[in-house]
């Protein structure tokens, strides 16, 4: 497992997207966040191996960064 992190300046909706390669969308997670540091669990086993983006979209502002899930 990992957890992918994000800090909010206010409380807020967020969504956290996960992508392939391709661009076709593998898992999403929604939920109202505190102000602050904040942190997702993502599962090995909802990601198979190989490099994924993800994106945190909230109303303000909208993030995307990579990662690689290696074996």
């Amino acid at each position: 497992q990992t957890y992918i992190g994000f800090d909010l300046p206010a409380d807020m909706q967020a969504d956290l997207v996960i992508f392939d390669q391709l661009g076709k969308m593998v898992r999403q997670y929604s939920g109202n966040y505190s102000q602050g540091y904040n942190r997702v669990e993502i599962a090995k086993e909802n990601l198979g191996k190989g490099m994924y983006y993800y994106t945190l979209r909230t109303a303000d502002f909208t993030a995307t960064k990579s990662m690689i899930v290696l074996d």
